[in-house]
């Protein structure tokens, strides 16, 4: 209702000056309806399943942290309890981590180094989650691995929006990325494998 009354408010010389600027942004201010031509011609853009493969490559991480974050942390304290207390802080760090990424890529509009540097940063808490043999180091693993992939979540998704032009092709380029973050669910739930206790290094390069 407030949104209407909003879109009500606006005189038409307004209503044009925001169109204007969505055509000279992204040209698609005009609705565009997906037909099934429409679909077969957008599903065989090879961009589209670029952007789904980045998001695959963010979902994995997490759901594996999301998984096995407990037993991941039972190969480094004893008891049930810690491993459960010492859960919580990798998330909330990932918190302001990704608020904060959120905030400087729109401060400098780009989008990419950011999610550069967080694959980086979540690959290197993996290798440390690995290949350290030390227990606080394998910890401050978990921290850059959490952190890395959950801040990149909203940027490879914002990312995606801000380079797809029409609601048509938008609307199928959401559907290949949210098919890739259940194919990173799936295959995250399967690459803990207990032979591998305590390291789970084909989980890291996988």
């Amino acid at each position: 209702m407030l949104a209407s009354n909003r879109l009500q408010g606006f005189t038409q010389r307004e209503l044009e000056i925001v169109l204007d600027r969505i055509d000279r942004d992204r040209r698609d201010s005009k609705p565009d309806k997906l037909t099934w031509p429409k679909f077969l011609h957008h599903v065989a853009n090879w961009e589209l399943w670029v952007f789904g493969f980045m998001f695959l490559t963010c979902s994995a991480p997490i759901y594996a942290f999301a998984y096995f974050i407990q037993i991941i942390l039972g190969t480094i304290v004893d008891t049930t309890a810690l491993v459960f207390l010492l859960c919580a802080p990798p998330y909330l760090v990932s918190i302001f981590w990704t608020v904060l990424c959120a905030y400087l890529a729109d401060r400098i509009r780009l989008r990419m180094p950011w999610m550069l540097m967080n694959a980086a940063v979540t690959f290197a808490g993996l290798l440390i989650v690995a290949y350290s043999k030390n227990s606080g180091a394998r910890y401050f693993g978990v921290f850059l691995g959490v952190s890395g992939c959950n801040a990149n979540l909203p940027t490879i998704i914002a990312f995606q929006s801000n380079n797809v032009r029409s609601d048509s092709r938008r609307t199928v380029a959401n559907g290949v990325q949210f098919v890739f973050a259940a194919l990173g669910g799936i295959s995250a739930s399967t690459t803990f494998m207990q032979k591998e206790y305590p390291t789970y290094r084909t989980d890291v390069w996988w």
